[in-house]
């Protein structure tokens, strides 16, 4: 409990700062601009909070004390590069999307999802352990893989009727 009441303590902080931003440089926008402005903020918290809570999950469920190598981190920025490029490709094959829908499910809810963070300090502690041959599997594959499944994401939507 004591975290969601962080994040939105954190999230009502963040939106009370953005409010008081767009009103002081940006020559006061009306209250429907600042309203929408809030609006896609929101849309992006719940995604990436519903994207970083699926992390979790699938990171305890994959990251075991058996295997050295961090399979959570890994399928999370594959699977999220893969939906990465299937939501952009399925939205730009529709004219007439809301922003709703691209802030939620690609920044909100696929950010939350992958994880830079992580892929970074697991990469520091390879190094660190003195683990090179990891170290570049994981590096190597995580870039050569997670591009990949973004273009295949892309083209499975421009070929499929989806």
């Amino acid at each position: 409990m004591k975290f969601w009441y962080t994040r939105i303590r954190v999230f009502l902080g963040l939106s009370q700062f953005i409010c008081w931003h767009i009103q002081t440089h940006q020559n006061y926008l009306s209250l429907d601009e600042i309203s929408k402005k809030l609006k896609h903020l929101v849309v992006v918290f719940i995604g990436g909070g519903l994207g970083s809570s699926l992390r979790y999950l699938i990171g305890k469920l994959l990251n075991t004390t058996n295997s050295n190598f961090p399979w959570g981190t890994f399928v999370v920025n594959v699977v999220g590069s893969l939906l990465m490029g299937l939501i952009l490709g399925y939205l730009a094959k529709q004219h007439q999307v809301s922003d709703h829908y691209t802030l939620a499910l690609a920044t909100g809810f696929c950010g939350g999802f992958t994880t830079f963070s992580a892929f970074a300090i697991e990469n520091q502690q390879f190094l660190k352990s003195g683990d090179l041959t990891s170290f570049f599997i994981y590096t190597l594959s995580s870039i050569v893989l997670g591009i990949g499944a973004v273009f295949l994401g892309l083209y499975l939507t421009k070929t499929l009727n989806v």
